[in-house]
């Protein structure tokens, strides 16, 4: 049995495919089966998944002829197949650095009690680096409760997937109907169900490379606010969940990021009523500090 299932879910990245599988399968750690999959792309994506299908480290090479319509449904489409204690999701377009496995593995091992671990992810765009990324290689473990609360209440701060690694016997006993049916925000919901279940690790180094392109459908639909409707209804979830929470933890920030959104992206006024009626009557306060910050914004004040 592997110790690693590492699952690549595609969809129309054929260019990058190559560099992604080869990243895997060049990993200096190798206890590992690959499973490929395919939600019936409309490149030449199968051509170049199909000449892997035979590497003795791939298990499976699905490609599937009608589209599932969610890349969360591959994601546990692939991890049904998975047979390895932990699963690394290494999305289509992503690389990984040669001792991402080696490196995840070792710390999780360290503490039995984590179930999910992230370490950081390089942006690449266009071939430049946008972020100045400076980390420290220091190792942080939280209780799930207390990442729920500090991170995740306010943002998805473990912000590509494939710089992630979890247990499977964590991942069985979670809710998978709840992210599964979103389009957007599937992942940040996914992280906050593990959560609910395990200690995180956040090893603060860089691992992973994310790239970022127009075909990014969490970019295109962040420029449209419908990430952000679907965030309201995680906070609402988490609200829900833990009932320590109060308002004003988390007010002051959504407020801020609301309009800060609507202002960047342009938000039409049809998804900002939508935005409006998720957030009435439960987030009033919310409601009240977005009139008073877009105040701020018509006398050019900076939010900080």
């Amino acid at each position: 049995m592997p110790t690693v299932s590492v699952i690549v879910p595609n969809y129309n990245h054929a260019p990058y495919l190559k560099q992604r599988i080869d990243s895997i399968l060049n990993q200096t750690y190798q206890d590992f089966e690959l499973i490929l999959l395919d939600d019936s792309s409309t490149d030449n994506s199968r051509e170049v998944l199909m000449s892997y299908q035979h590497n003795p480290k791939v298990s499976h090479c699905v490609i599937n002829t009608k589209n599932s319509g969610s890349p969360f449904k591959q994601w546990n489409k692939g991890i049904a197949m998975a047979r390895g204690e932990y699963v690394w999701i290494a999305e289509s377009d992503d690389w990984a650095e040669p001792e991402f496995l080696e490196c995840m593995i070792s710390e999780m091992e360290k503490y039995p009690n984590v179930g999910l671990a992230y370490a950081l992810a390089r942006y690449q765009l266009n071939d430049t680096e946008p972020w100045d990324l400076k980390p420290n290689d220091t190792v942080q473990v939280f209780s799930g409760d207390q990442f729920i609360r500090e991170k995740l209440l306010f943002t998805n701060v473990v912000y590509n997937v494939s710089m992630t690694v979890f247990r499977r016997d964590v991942f069985l006993n979670i809710q998978h109907t709840l992210y599964e049916k979103m389009h957007l925000c599937g992942d940040w919901f996914f992280y906050v169900l593990l959560c609910q279940k395990t200690d995180v690790l956040a090893y603060d180094r860089i691992l992973s490379n994310y790239r970022m392109h127009d075909s990014n459908t969490s970019s295109k639909a962040e420029k449209l606010g419908k990430s952000f409707l679907e965030g309201v209804d995680i906070l609402n979830y988490i609200i829900q969940y833990d009932r320590k929470i109060k308002r004003l933890d988390y007010a002051y920030f959504w407020a801020k990021q609301w309009v800060k959104y609507r202002a960047k992206f342009k938000i039409s006024r049809e998804i900002n009523r939508k935005i409006f009626k998720k957030m009435y009557p439960r987030h009033i306060l919310i409601i009240l500090m977005y009139y008073v910050y877009n105040i701020y914004y018509f006398f050019k004040i900076k939010i900080t």
